[in-house]
């Protein structure tokens, strides 16, 4: 994103990436009315509005004993076709043009980084692994496995263990663990195929999160 806007307003610049391409695993999948704005100044919300979830499909989350059992609750949300719908009936003072959307990281990700190919100021250099960087009075140096090269300038979009925040002195304060609990226990992300759940287990029960609540018993009444 940050190449891109660059792009946008024509400078040059360099991204270096220790990983071979994007991520193929899902991470966040929530892009809210800030983030869509931003895509719709590079003309890519539409774009992105069309990954993810059919048109039709309700982004509500749904809770169930288990998958295939009895659903307790359900908050409603609407689908992207609903959401478009209330963007065209909205006031004209209405707070955003491009309200919240849903879809995953790993689509999004691919999108923008198939524009930035396309864009002549934009280098791009995955698989180039930043090992440290030293600022002076003309610009900085970026030392990376292939090399030592300069720039004006070094952004830091290199999360938690960050290599540019380390080089300008940068520190974090408070906790710094990485093991954090998640609804009041430890949680664990896994990536799963499941090509029956929808017809053997959720059937037309469509929602865009769904919640298997352990210690209900099968034979509760349908609250939804």
């Amino acid at each position: 994103m940050l190449a891109l806007f660059l792009d946008y307003y024509d400078v040059p610049c360099t991204v270096l990436d220790a990983e071979p391409s994007t991520s193929d695993m899902p991470r966040g999948n929530t892009h809210n009315a800030r983030t869509m704005e931003h895509y719709r100044r590079l003309g890519v919300a539409d774009e992105i509005r069309a990954l993810g979830l059919p048109a039709d499909h309700p982004t509500d989350v749904a809770y169930f004993t288990r998958y295939g059992g009895a659903e307790l609750a359900r908050l409603r949300m609407s689908s992207a076709n609903g959401v478009r719908r209330a963007v065209r009936e909205a006031p004209d003072d209405h707070q955003t043009p491009e309200p919240l959307h849903r879809a995953n990281q790993m689509y999004v990700e691919r999108l923008l980084l198939a524009r930035a190919r396309t864009r002549s100021n934009i280098t791009l250099r995955y698989g180039t692994r930043v090992s440290g960087i030293w600022q002076d009075g003309s610009g900085v140096s970026v030392h990376a496995d292939r090399g030592t090269g300069r720039a004006r300038y070094v952004v830091g979009c290199d999360g938690g263990q960050s290599v540019v925040r380390a080089g300008i002195g940068a520190r974090y304060v408070g906790s710094g663990a990485l093991d954090q609990e998640v609804l009041g226990r430890q949680a664990t992300a896994t990536h799963l195929r499941i090509p029956a759940l929808y017809p053997d287990f959720l059937g037309s029960r469509r929602a865009w999160s769904y919640w298997a609540l352990g210690g209900w018993a099968d034979d509760q009444p349908d609250h939804a």
